[in-house]
Formats: C-alpha cells, structure tokens, sequence
C-alpha cells in the first residue's frame, strides 16, 4: 500500500510539539520512550533542523539556569505586525493600571535579552498547563469515582484552563518570531531525517503499545 504524507508543520504545530518533549526550561528531555513517541521526537527534531534550528543546543547543552537555549529556539527579528498582535493580547489580559502606562512601552526598541527571558517565563508557565492537561495519561482504568475525578478535571480544564493555554499559545509564536513564518510538507523534511512512518502507522503503534 502506497504511504500518504499529507500534514504539515508550521509554527503552531512545532510549539505543540516542543511543549511535548522539551522540561521548563525548553531542553528536549533524552530519556527512554515507547516507539510511537521516538519516532514522534524526531519528527519534531526534523522540523527544527528545516528552520534552522542547531538540534545540539537543545539535547546537549549545560542544564543550568540560562537563556541560551531560547537564543537558538527564538527568531533574531519579529515583524511590526507580530509586536502589534502581542501588545493587543497583553491589553486585553494584563491589569488595567498596567495597561494604561503600556503606551509608552510599545514604541520602544525591545532588547533581545528581553525578549528571550520573556520567552523563557511563558514558556515554563505554559509547560506547567501542558502538564496539568496530560497529569491523567498513563490511566487505563478506574472505578467510577476515578472516572468521576477524571471527568471533572477535564471539564474544569476546558473551561478555564484551556483559554490561558490559547493566549500563552500564541504570544509564544508570535515571539518565536520571522523564521517560523514558513511551512514545510511532511514530504519536505525528509531531507532532515523526518521518520518514513505515516500518522495511521503511528497511531497503530499507540494502540499496541
């Protein structure tokens, strides 16, 4: 049977991913996974390296408090536009006596420094959401108060949470900046080590596993 690759990466779909398989701190964590996650992680590792992201800051680097691994995840520019849409996001969630001095910020020239330890900080805030949505994974089966328990988080998490995760989502992409503007077909990154294994082959392997 012939295989079909028809997905595509974009900026979104790369934080998705990163989100999956990087800690706080934004290194991609190098532990023991099933297949079906293995192959998911190099297929993240594929797209990072077709928009020229160096793979070896990420795996290999000192896990110390620092913010040079945002300087080889995050874009050098970001676009009026992009500056525009964030300080429209930031307006619209930050307290209001914040808001009002916003004005004479958003004309200012932003140091790179600034975006990266921003970056940084919404990034571990949205990993300990991303945490919070997947805190049941690993539970096959219960009683009904567990399934009661369980119904409830997720409720609770698409209610309320899953918003804050949306805005955080996209103030996040939008400081990933000008790089990420493009998209690659999954046929594309072959050339990057992108795994010959189709989403239908890797979700029979999560159904095996």
């Amino acid at each position: 049977m012939r295989k079909t690759f028809n997905g595509i990466w974009d900026a979104e779909r790369v934080l998705q991913n990163y989100l999956a398989f990087a800690d706080d701190k934004g290194f991609l964590i190098n532990t023991s996974f099933s297949r079906p996650q293995i192959i998911k992680r190099h297929r993240l590792l594929a797209a990072l390296e077709a928009y020229g992201r160096p793979i070896g800051g990420f795996i290999n680097a000192n896990k110390q408090e620092t913010i040079d691994v945002w300087e080889h995840f995050v874009s050098k520019t970001r676009s009026k536009e992009k500056m525009d849409r964030l300080f429209e996001l930031i307006k619209a969630n930050a307290d209001k006596h914040f808001v009002r001095q916003l004005t004479n910020f958003q004309n200012r020239l932003y140091r790179e420094e600034d975006i990266l330890v921003s970056f940084k900080k919404l990034f571990a805030f949205r990993k300990k959401l991303y945490d919070v949505k997947h805190l049941w994974e690993g539970v096959l089966e219960g009683g009904a108060f567990m399934v009661m328990t369980y119904q409830t988080t997720k409720s609770l998490y698409d209610r309320h949470i899953k918003v804050v995760c949306d805005i955080i989502d996209e103030m996040l992409i939008l400081l990933m900046g000008d790089d990420y503007d493009k998209t690659f077909t999954e046929k594309e990154l072959f050339q990057y080590g992108y795994p010959d294994v189709t989403d239908e082959e890797l979700e029979e392997m999560e159904l095996d596993w």
